[in-house]
């Protein structure tokens, strides 16, 4: 299904590009995504209709993140790989689920939303931080690769030859780029206490 998701997050992307009216106040505002539907339909009740359609795909999908995220904390902890792990691999019997990993799913986002009221500085960083180590987590199975030799299974779907260190030489490259960009501060001159790539919040009048 990820090529389904490619197509379609795509489409949705070239879509909100063609209808931006004015670039600077979706930049500019707190709510960019429906800026831009505003500016599109010329409408203000079409652009809350429209995000409320949007809000609601995000709750319903929220369901599976969720139990994505309890199935990958309960495998961790079947290879004991968290504190506590016995704690975590319990399944409940009513349900037949990891149910203290969907807790700690659950508070786990929880806290984040309540840290970004407080502080979007301090989430921003969190977030930058999580896309870094991503990133990190692309090349490192690069790097073993070229340094142990490219000794894959020969019942493998895809092989690529020549072309696969190719592609991990580029996929290091690209890792060690962007994580450098990634660091700079948003604009020039930045001041110590906003050295964050999410701009502080807007002081209303």
């Amino acid at each position: 299904m990820g090529w389904f998701s490619f197509v379609t997050g795509f489409a949705m992307s070239v879509g909100l590009i063609y209808s931006v009216q004015d670039l600077e106040a979706a930049i500019d505002s707190e709510l960019p995504f429906l800026t831009i539907i505003v500016q599109a339909t010329n409408s203000r009740a079409a652009g809350a209709v429209l995000m409320m359609l949007f809000l609601t795909c995000i709750f319903y999908s929220m369901v599976s993140v969720h139990q994505a995220t309890a199935r990958l904390i309960w495998a961790f902890a079947r290879d004991g790989g968290l504190p506590a792990s016995p704690a975590f691999t319990k399944l409940d019997p009513r349900f037949n689920a990891p149910l203290l990993p969907l807790l700690v799913s659950f508070f786990g986002v929880t806290i984040l939303g309540l840290l970004y009221v407080a502080s979007t500085v301090a989430y921003g960083s969190i977030i930058e931080c999580c896309i870094l180590l991503g990133n990190v987590s692309y090349a490192i199975p690069c790097i073993q690769l070229l340094l142990r030799g490219r000794r894959l299974p020969d019942k493998r779907w895809l092989k690529l030859g020549v072309l696969g260190a190719v592609s991990n030489v580029i996929t290091i490259i690209y890792c060690i780029l962007t994580t450098v960009i990634w660091m700079f501060p948003s604009g020039p001159d930045p001041a110590p206490s906003s050295m964050s790539k999410i701009p502080p919040p807007i002081e209303r009048a």
